[in-house]
């Protein structure tokens, strides 16, 4: 799991570099749900990351789990936490 979860850190990364997000990612594999979990420190971004209604941070949830089958060949479940 821990090769995994490296290469969820570097995708999310990539990810928000790409957005031009500055922000702190943190990755960790909950064995108990069986779940990646994705926690966001945004700061003033805080907001546009979860956007309206949750609209945007499910987008992003949804983008790092293609992102992340495509680097690994294998669906796995990730949430994306911002702000906590």
């Amino acid at each position: 799991m821990d090769k995994k979860v490296k290469i969820l850190k570097e995708v999310a990364e990539e990810l928000f570099s790409l957005m031009s997000a500055d922000v702190k990612v943190g990755v960790q594999y909950n064995e108990t749900d069986a779940v990646f979990i994705v926690d966001i420190e945004a700061g003033d971004t805080t907001g546009l990351l979860i956007g309206k209604r949750g609209d945007t941070l499910l987008s992003i949830q949804n983008v790092l789990a293609l992102l992340f089958k495509q680097k690994t060949g294998e669906w796995e479940k990730i949430v994306v936490n911002v702000g906590d």
